[in-house]
């Protein structure tokens, strides 16, 4: 093999995998369609106000509202030295009317987190397994990991974290080939960031303790975990979360509220994200396949097989990573699809390095086993590959949102009142129909109630920017569910609009399970209401059925 092939051929994967990450980046905008996206986007425009506390706490997410406020503020610098903003007040209506440039800016900033990613995997792969070609190919099955490209795609904290849980690995290599201080404290305070990006990444301190351990002989075990330099990396997690989630303790009550509250507030508002046989096997059987999908993922089982067989000190540390995790999101009761993305670098790891190794052992010409390296990597990645495609062209389609939006508009008078599925804030998973002024100083006047000043504030400016029209908007939350036709027309409300994304687990009876009145309303809408319109979703076209019903 040639010197420089594996340079081209890194070069070539990095280049597929910020492609595959960028494309697609303007999908759904000027509207925004994850719940989450808007709850980083406009949070942390927000923070223009001067209140830096996130007032959310559930993810936490913090380092990564933190950093696009950073991005926004330095693209209202940039805007006002070349003239493009006379004021603050001047950016901040530009943007709350059009938020296309901060979600870009945002979406931009996760998508090179996410090809980072790729490039940590194949310095995983060299240092771990003392291989360039097993970085090569890790970095490529991660490259088209298809849930890896969705969500480096969105602005969530998942694949910041898992860029960060990546660093701590390698913080864990070098505590593991040359044990100084400093690497036990780097690898704590990259426990406590990945932290603050999202909860789920406490379950990988046993890294560390395996990575201590296999520097010592066997024997004493208890002994070597007493190490003070275990003691000091624990510190440094602790002190690192802070530092990235300083309202954690600067505003302890509202952070203890939200993280207490979090595990009831899941059950309560998706309680659909229960799977129906345990969690353990769900994730197995399930997760896994739709995270990686199903080749990389028989492949990713065949290298666990062989990281089992072959048990060497890094095999030892990315085992202990793995089956932590595993064990951590087993226990609960909740699996969501990003359950899967942490378990993404530790599988494409070992995938990689089953398929080099046991192809090495081969008694064959260098040449055909090349052949048959290149063979096994195009089954391998062919799927996923396609997927990934998919997943991006849908992303380039008018979303039935978009649509059902620009018919609801021409065909129902402004000014009425419309009940529709959405989240606490935002109408994401309905038609982004716009608030009338009514209805947005409510909205102003709730979040002035609720102590948050940033939201307020974006009320606020969208008041400003707004002109007639519009729709007095109310989300079906709460005990609104339970409710009939008769009951919501005696309220004044004279239209209904329902989405798929929440109403598919009660058309199939899973939210039954959990709430027996949950289809009420979806009941007495089918029998009391007119359907005036549906939307569904045409082949590889984005969005939900959505249904709007008139009120007699």
């Amino acid at each position: 093999m040639s010197a420089r092939l594996p340079v081209f051929l890194l070069i070539g994967i990095l280049a597929v995998a910020v492609a595959v990450r960028l494309y697609g980046l303007t999908y759904g905008l000027p509207y925004f369609y994850n719940a989450d996206e808007a709850q980083v986007v406009l949070r942390a425009l927000g923070m223009g106000t001067g209140d830096l506390n996130p007032h959310l706490f559930e993810w936490p997410a913090s380092p990564l509202i933190y950093i696009t406020f950073t991005l926004f503020g330095s693209y209202y610098v940039a805007g006002s030295l070349l003239g493009i903003f006379h004021s603050v007040q001047d950016f901040a209506e530009r943007m709350v009317a059009d938020p296309t440039v901060l979600f870009i800016l945002a979406r931009g900033f996760v998508a090179i987190t996410g090809a980072a990613s790729v490039y940590l995997n194949y310095l995983l792969g060299r240092l771990l397994f003392r291989s360039q070609i097993v970085g090569i190919v890790a970095a490529l099955f991660l490259a088209v990991t298809p849930f890896h490209v969705e969500l480096s795609e969105t602005v969530r904290p998942d694949v910041p974290m898992i860029l960060t849980i990546q660093l701590f690995l390698l913080a864990c290599y070098l505590l593991w080939t040359r044990g100084h201080l400093r690497y036990y404290l780097l690898a704590g305070a990259l426990i406590g960031l990945a932290v603050a990006f999202k909860y789920s990444a406490a379950s990988t301190p046993p890294i560390l303790l395996a990575a201590h351990s296999t520097r010592y002989k066997p024997g004493a075990f208890f002994r070597r975990l007493a190490h003070p330099w275990i003691g000091l990396g624990a510190a440094a997690s602790i002190l690192m979360f802070i530092v990235a989630t300083p309202f954690s303790v600067l505003a302890f009550p509202e952070f203890a509220r939200d993280f207490l509250h979090m595990p009831s507030y899941i059950r309560m508002e998706q309680p659909w994200a229960v799977p129906p046989v345990p969690s353990w096997l769900h994730l197995l059987t399930d997760t896994l396949p739709r995270t990686m999908s199903t080749v990389l993922a028989v492949f990713s089982a065949l290298g666990f097989g062989w990281a089992l067989y072959r048990r060497t000190p890094a095999d030892v540390i990315l085992l202990t990573g793995l089956l932590s995790i595993y064990v951590a999101t087993a226990l609960g009761r909740i699996v969501f699809p990003q359950y899967g993305l942490p378990f993404t670098p530790f599988l494409t790891l070992f995938a990689a390095r089953a398929v080099v190794e046991l192809l090495g052992r081969l008694s064959i010409a260098p040449q055909l086993r090349y052949g048959l390296l290149g063979l096994s990597i195009a089954v391998v990645v062919t799927q996923p590959l396609l997927q990934v495609a998919q997943q991006d062209y849908t992303r380039t389609q008018k979303d039935t949102r978009t649509v059902a939006k620009e018919w609801i508009e021409a065909n129902v008078p402004a000014g009425a009142k419309v009940l529709m599925d959405g989240g606490r804030d935002f109408f994401t998973v309905s038609p982004p129909l716009s608030y009338s002024r009514s209805a947005l100083a409510r909205r102003m006047e709730e979040a002035r109630k609720d102590g948050e000043s940033g939201k307020a504030r974006y009320w606020e400016t969208l008041l400003q920017v707004s002109g007639h029209g519009g729709y007095d908007l109310y989300p079906i939350q709460g005990d609104m569910p339970h409710r009939t036709v008769p009951q919501i027309r005696q309220e004044g409300f004279q239209y209904v609009i329902l989405s798929s994304d929440i109403q598919a687990p009660v058309i199939t009876g899973e939210a039954i399970r959990w709430d027996p009145k949950a289809d009420t309303l979806y009941r007495s809408l089918q029998r009391e209401a007119v359907l005036i319109r549906t939307f569904v979703p045409a082949a590889l076209q984005p969005g939900p059925t959505l249904w709007v019903y008139r009120i007699p």
